[in-house]
């Protein structure tokens, strides 16, 4: 199996934005499917480095790109604000650009796969698009994070004065190595919320990739820094409520797999229930529960039953 080098291959947008990719291709010429991968906040493309090669077994080829601010893409202007809609947009522009670049043959349609975050991108954009998707695969991610709309207000306000007062006074990254930076993302994701934790590998392979040299120094390895935008901490200005989260799940024509972990990102039990039903009452969804936590497609120990759950669904009959 081969993929581009995943520090040099991008797609340039039409506002000049760079996405970052890579791209895992199955050594055959001829393959059955193409996927579109989208990772999670504050992670990248190699959250797909186990499922990506993986896949090429059986004649997936897997496009992984790096979300706008995350990993070796761009990051966004200068004062802007990178509201989550952006995301599906450009997932969308992405796929224009692999039909122009015959990665897509005209008239085929794309596989989504998104893990968390990229997985409410993925659902947003196979509703807008149900004439481009084929199938849709949802690892630990149900849709979009919701707000109630009497809350609309003070969303808008923090965000605001949150965004304002990082032009004024941006935060100072920290220096790290190898090492200590994946430690570091150990700990983040054990202090996130029900019993969640991630593996040494698992966080060291997306650290890899999420780090850069400090400029000016000593370039040992010894003085690193996170790559992506501290913008991506700020609030967002507007969330979705639940009733709009459910019209997406409604607009869904196409089959779904959901992969969710024992122990993975607490959701809402009545939303899910509901949004669970709409799937599964048109007969488009499957839903497999399988032990491990929210980076479960990534760690060494529950990857393997993920892999095989895709897998199966990808080469399903129709």
């Amino acid at each position: 199996m081969q993929y581009k080098n995943a520090k040099m291959a991008s797609f340039t947008l039409k506002s000049g934005t760079q996405l970052a990719y890579q791209q895992f291709k199955p050594a055959s010429a001829s393959f059955v499917k193409n996927a579109l991968c989208f990772h999670g906040w504050l992670d990248n493309s190699a959250t797909f480095s186990k499922l990506g090669p993986a896949l090429c077994a059986s004649g997936v080829q897997s496009t992984a790109i790096d979300f706008i601010g995350h990993g070796w893409s761009s990051h966004a202007a200068p004062s802007s604000v990178d509201h989550f809609l952006a995301k599906v947009m450009h997932g969308r522009e992405v796929f224009d650009i692999m039909r122009e670049e015959s990665i897509l043959q005209e008239g085929e349609k794309i596989t989504l796969i998104g893990h968390s975050m990229g997985g409410s991108v993925a659902l947003l954009f196979a509703a807008a698009y149900p004439e481009l998707v084929d199938r849709l695969v949802l690892l630990e991610s149900f849709g979009p994070v919701v707000r109630r709309a009497e809350e609309s207000v003070t969303v808008l306000r923090k965000a605001v004065d949150a965004q304002l007062a990082n032009e004024y006074k941006p935060r100072k990254k920290r220096t790290y190595t190898l090492e200590s930076a994946t430690e570091a993302r150990v700990r983040t994701a054990q202090s996130w919320p029900g019993n969640q934790s991630i593996s040494v590998e698992a966080a060291a392979c997306l650290v890899q990739r999420g780090l850069e040299p400090v400029q000016g120094g000593e370039g040992d390895g010894s003085d690193m820094q996170f790559r992506h935008d501290n913008r991506l901490y700020l609030p967002s200005p507007s969330y979705f409520t639940p009733d709009q989260v459910s019209s997406f799940f409604d607009a869904i024509s196409c089959k779904t797999l959901l992969v969710t972990g024992t122990e993975g990102w607490p959701v809402s039990p009545s939303l899910a229930a509901k949004n669970k039903a709409i799937l599964e009452n048109k007969g488009l969804l499957t839903h497999v529960t399988l032990d491990g936590s929210h980076h479960l497609h990534l760690d060494p120990e529950t990857a393997p039953a993920v892999i095989d759950a895709v897998q199966n669904f990808l080469v399903g009959e129709d």
